[in-house]
């Protein structure tokens, strides 16, 4: 999906042990963010929605995934509109909440490499 650290290694002066932090608290929140983004899809409440998957983007630009939130804030936008229609935002939710799961398994596969 794009993991890319630099930026967390510029902010941590390449400090593994920051970076594994980071992570960390990447795969802890994860829970959350999944769960609430998808409650919010499923009470197809737009403005929840797009509050939502700001946090998301929030989280994941932390870790480099520049085409993930570039993604993110355009569904978010999206979901702002005036123009949003509910079947299409549903459907970039949904997607980009699938993609989050796979940040997921790619933020642990890294973490578990470096111990």
């Amino acid at each position: 999906m794009g993991l890319d650290l630099s930026n967390a290694d510029e902010i941590g002066g390449q400090d593994p042990e920051f970076l594994k932090e980071l992570m960390e608290v990447y795969i802890r929140r994860f829970p959350e963010y999944h769960d609430t983004l998808e409650q919010a899809i499923k009470e197809k409440n737009l403005e929840e929605m797009a509050s939502r998957l700001h946090r998301v983007k929030s989280a994941a630009s932390v870790l480099g995934y520049k085409n993930f939130c570039a993604e993110l804030r355009d569904a978010e936008n999206y979901c702002l509109s005036p123009e949003a229609k509910l079947d299409k935002a549903l459907e970039l939710s949904e997607d980009l909440l699938a993609k989050f799961k796979v940040s997921l398994k790619e933020v642990e596969q890294h973490l578990k490499s470096m111990e």
